[in-house]
């Protein structure tokens, strides 16, 4: 019985590891991002779905021949010609990109089926594609915008200094790229007091010109009143150029292998909250993580430890059984009195049937004889 115990109980622990195991590999924050389908519906199958097939295969397998960050692919005629556009964000590796683009494609079918056109923005990456040319046209229309629930007490203030300090990212990232083609891209940081600062990034798709880039990040900047006003965090997203500044390090710090929430949860600011998208959607992510490895580990200790414990009193109990028959502390003298009893015609013989030659002395019970 104890043996087939012991082997329940080692299962249980093994199954319960082997699911805590499970979870920490698929208990990934869950990948809400902003999307829009747009234009009209292709019919299932078409060329037109052939033809999107090989453009995102296309984009996947470009990410794996270049260290660029935006990759656009083209096939087809007329109507049935499909332009895909990938943007990856400008400080992250190669397969942090190729990871992205793939959840983006995934998630295409489950999110717009049948759609000519199509976008989504992750925290690292924007994939877009359209039944239209869509290369080297700065658009900034649909325009999708995201912010904190939590704002600075000073939020004119805050705001004047959050713009002034974004148009200045803009203008790194449009001179920089003079000298650098491959990226219309730029990140930095600013003291707004003593204690807070101002993390921001800015970037661009590379087919559109400076000029474009500029223009584009420049109107999204002065959307950071219409949206963010005062907001600790704020981002605008538009198909040929986005920007973000948050209160914490949100870039370049530390790389990930998951396209993540958009945006990336503040792990110096866990209270801080955001509207559709934004970091509650992390720190809800987060908290499930916790709760999903840390019951099963829980359970896995209350089951050992009750092992452990019957173990120890069965083994214990063993002790005192062997106890009362090995070693009879806890028997009386009566009962060891009656274990030496002689009868009558033996102490005659031995006593020489009482004989005073035989006699040792007297004490309280009567003589005693040898």
């Amino acid at each position: 019985m104890s043996s087939y115990i012991f082997r329940l109980i080692t299962s249980a622990v093994i199954i319960l590891m082997i699911h805590i195991s499970s979870d920490k590999v698929t208990a990934q924050p869950s990948f809400a991002t902003e999307y829009q389908c747009l234009g009209d519906n292709y019919t299932n199958p078409s060329q037109f779905q052939v033809n999107l097939n090989k453009v995102l295969s296309s984009l996947i397998s470009d990410i794996t021949a270049s260290d660029r960050k935006f990759f656009n692919s083209s096939t087809g005629n007329n109507l049935d010609k499909v332009y895909g556009i990938l943007l990856c964000r400008g400080d992250i590796t190669q397969e942090t990109c190729k990871i992205c683009a793939e959840t983006a494609i995934s998630e295409l079918t489950e999110r717009c089926p049948n759609t000519k056109e199509y976008i989504t923005f992750y925290t690292y990456c924007m994939l877009r594609y359209s039944d239209r040319n869509i290369f080297s046209v700065m658009e900034e229309k649909p325009e999708m915008n995201l912010h904190n629930q939590e704002s600075y007490t000073n939020q004119k203030e805050f705001n004047d200094i959050a713009a002034q300090f974004m148009k200045g990212l803009a203008r790194i990232a449009t001179t920089n790229a003079n000298h650098n083609e491959t990226l219309l891209f730029a990140t930095g940081e600013i003291d707004y007091s003593s204690v807070n600062k101002i993390y921001g990034l800015v970037q661009c798709t590379t087919d559109i010109s400076i000029s474009d880039c500029n223009d584009c990040l420049m109107g999204a900047i002065g959307n950071i009143s219409d949206c963010c006003y005062g907001r600790k965090g704020g981002i605008v997203l538009r198909p040929s150029c986005n920007i973000r500044y948050e209160p914490y390090p949100f870039y370049d710090y530390k790389q990930e292998t998951n396209p993540g929430p958009l945006p990336s949860s503040p792990p110096p600011k866990p209270n801080v909250t955001a509207t559709t998208g934004d970091t509650e959607k992390d720190n809800k992510s987060s908290s499930n993580i916790v709760l999903i490895v840390a019951i099963p580990i829980a359970i896995a200790v209350v089951l050992i430890s009750t092992a452990l414990v019957y173990f120890y009193l069965k083994k214990k109990n063993k002790k005192k059984a062997y106890n009362s028959i090995d070693e009879p502390d806890d028997m009386d003298d009566i009962t060891r009195i009656e274990s030496l009893r002689f009868d009558l015609d033996t102490i005659k013989a031995a006593t020489g049937n009482f004989s005073n030659d035989n006699k040792l002395g007297k004490g309280g019970f009567g003589y005693v004889y040898k």
